[in-house]
C-alpha cells in the first residue's frame, strides 16, 4: 500500500514532464477598435534613423492594456520593420501580428 501510494505521485510527475510546450494563437471574429491616442512625435535625430510608432501592449503586471511610446531608432542594414497588425485568417477571424524586423 505504502509503495502505491510512492508511486501515485511519481506517475503524476512523469505525464506532467511529458506534456509537450505549444505557443498558443487567439483568433478573433471581431478586431478589437484601439483607443485613439494622440502624440508627439520628436525631429529626427539622423537620416539613418525610422519612426517605431506608439503601440497599446498588454501589461500583466498592471492586468490592462497600456500605452507604450513610439521613438527613433537606427535602421537594421537589409532589414524592413514591418509594424504590428491584424491578419485575417480564412473561416476563421483574424489574428494579431506583433511588430518585428523582417
Amino acid at each position: 500500500m505504502k509503495r502505491a501510494l510512492f508511486l501515485i505521485p511519481l506517475f503524476v510527475l512523469g505525464l506532467l514532464a511529458g506534456i509537450p510546450r505549444v505557443k498558443a494563437q487567439i483568433v478573433v471574429g471581431v478586431r478589437p477598435v484601439p483607443p485613439v491616442y494622440i502624440g508627439v512625435r520628436p525631429p529626427c535625430p539622423g537620416p539613418r534613423h525610422i519612426w517605431i510608432r506608439g503601440h497599446w501592449r498588454w501589461s500583466r503586471y498592471d492586468g490592462r492594456y497600456v500605452w507604450e511610446e513610439g521613438h527613433w531608432t537606427r535602421a537594421r542594414r537589409g532589414g524592413v520593420w514591418i509594424d504590428g497588425h491584424w491578419e485575417d485568417v480564412p473561416h476563421e477571424g483574424s489574428r494579431w501580428v506583433p511588430r518585428h524586423w523582417r
